[in-house]
């Protein structure tokens, strides 16, 4: 019994962490389209919806330091 509830245990943790990358990624592409029509506002909120969700998502911080270059605030890009 103690090895089926490990097993269930692990098959919903891997179906949530499916969840949260699938979200991960779509918030991040969506901060990729505002950012090429020049919507960097919203870039990076959805950038930073994007860390929030998953810190050690090394493409988001990426994308937000792109971003903020792009804006000009090299400071707070060098930080990404």
């Amino acid at each position: 019994v103690r090895q089926g509830v490990r097993t269930a245990f692990r098959g919903q943790e891997l179906a949530y962490r499916l969840r949260l990358d699938k979200e991960v990624c779509l918030v991040q592409r969506r901060g990729q389209t505002r950012s090429a029509l020049g919507d960097m506002e919203g870039a990076l909120s959805d950038l930073c919806k994007a860390i929030e969700l998953d810190p050690s998502d090394v493409d988001g911080h990426q994308q937000r330091g792109l971003t903020l270059h792009k804006m000009r605030d090299f400071r707070r890009a060098l930080t990404d």
